[in-house]
């Protein structure tokens, strides 16, 4: 039975309901999951006028992915409309996990392994960045997390999609050319590696598209940066990489770390693509349970992610362990991140040496310790 806590804020102030909203989350996300106990999820729906609610729903990634919010969502939606249409609730088709789990299994192991052994040997060293508190537990996942936003215009999302549609290449291999063109520059090294999240669906399993469960797997990605490198060129062979390394994408993670001669972690920043708005899923028809205002917040073991999106504008949430980054640094990189993509597209021809990010003053008003200091782009 899945948990359903019901909250009366009714004749509460707009301050008295944000405070008791908060309140519950900092509550709920400190409780976590008993993993003995069934389900890894719950929701709590809050009543703050007659007709209007909050609802507050928690789950676990072990059980989902974000590729399935959007499913369950507009079930959820379908099943309101129905119910209060008095029809029949659509009986969906019995979805079975352990499908995935054989399919897994049919693939080859040892070609796996000798890829991942293959694509490590140019790690020598890991790529961690360099401006934290208590190095050791970077990627504990433990501290408290928040979310930076940074949402690009119409204009700028415009001219980003005419990019790469010009040059044949994914929004996303843009975006990883960007984090890792900064990472480069924050650790000196021209050897950059960091996670990736991949969908994990393949594209043979029967409705792939509408199955829910945990699909995703996060894989190492590692690439150089070098300055005489045309940007663009440079692009094209990380989007080649990329897809390589997707033949690949079910090895765990653990697995293919084990394969580096590196010990210890081997990166502690993450990108996670995102192409499933919920919104689509809103906006798609007119329907009886009016809904706004969605926000989702996760957390990752790592101490920062990039969790974009690809909508009307492209957006970058920042999510990072404030116990060992401190915010100004990530204002920082977040002012750097759009000002890099920015460049990237201003010209079809160009090396990566020569991207400029002038006029900043991003340095100058943290109030962070000299010797902290992130590198000025001047």
């Amino acid at each position: 039975i899945l948990p359903l806590q019901k909250l009366d804020y009714r004749g509460r102030s707009k301050e008295e309901q944000q405070s008791l909203i908060a309140a519950y989350l900092q509550a709920d996300r400190e409780s976590g999951f008993d993993f003995q106990q069934a389900p890894l999820m719950r929701v709590a729906l809050m009543q703050l006028e007659e007709n209007r609610y909050q609802l507050i729903w928690t789950s676990h990634h072990l059980i989902l992915d974000g590729w399935s919010v959007p499913i369950l969502m507009e079930e959820f939606l379908q099943a309101y409309d129905d119910l209060l249409d008095g029809r029949e609730l659509i009986h969906y088709a019995e979805d079975r996990y352990d499908d995935y789990i054989r399919y897994i299994g049919n693939k080859d192991r040892v070609a796996s392994v000798n890829y991942w052994h293959e694509y490590l040997k140019k790690i020598t060293s890991a790529c961690l960045l360099p401006f934290v508190r208590e190095e050791e537990r970077r990627t504990k996942g433990v501290g408290t997390y928040k979310e930076l936003p940074l949402l690009l215009d119409e204009s700028a999302t415009g001219r980003i999609n005419a990019f790469c549609r010009k040059h044949r290449i994914t929004v996303n291999t843009l975006m990883q050319g960007v984090w890792s063109y900064l990472l480069h520059r924050y650790t000196g090294s021209t050897g950059i590696t960091y996670g990736v999240t991949v969908s994990g669906r393949p594209e043979d399993m029967p409705d792939i598209e509408r199955k829910i469960g945990l699909y995703i797997n996060t894989l190492l990605f590692q690439t150089e940066v070098p300055a005489d490198a045309d940007v663009l060129e440079w692009l094209l062979a990380l989007q080649e990489n990329q897809s390589q390394s997707r033949l690949y994408q079910y090895a765990s993670l653990a697995d293919i770390q084990h394969s580096s001669g590196v010990g210890g972690p081997l990166f502690d920043t993450m990108i996670t693509f995102q192409n499933y708005p919920v919104s689509k899923v809103i906006d798609a028809r007119v329907w009886k349970l009016q809904v706004d205002k969605i926000f989702a917040e996760e957390q990752t073991n790592y101490l920062l992610s990039l969790l974009i999106g690809a909508a009307d504008q492209i957006s970058v949430r920042f999510n990072y362990n404030e116990d060992l980054l401190a915010t100004g640094y990530v204002e920082q990189i977040s002012r750097h991140f759009e000002k890099v993509v920015l460049a990237m597209i201003s010209q079809d021809k160009q090396q990566i040496k020569q991207l400029e990010i002038q006029h900043t003053d991003l340095f100058h008003k943290t109030g962070l310790p000299q010797k902290e200091m992130l590198f000025d782009f001047e």
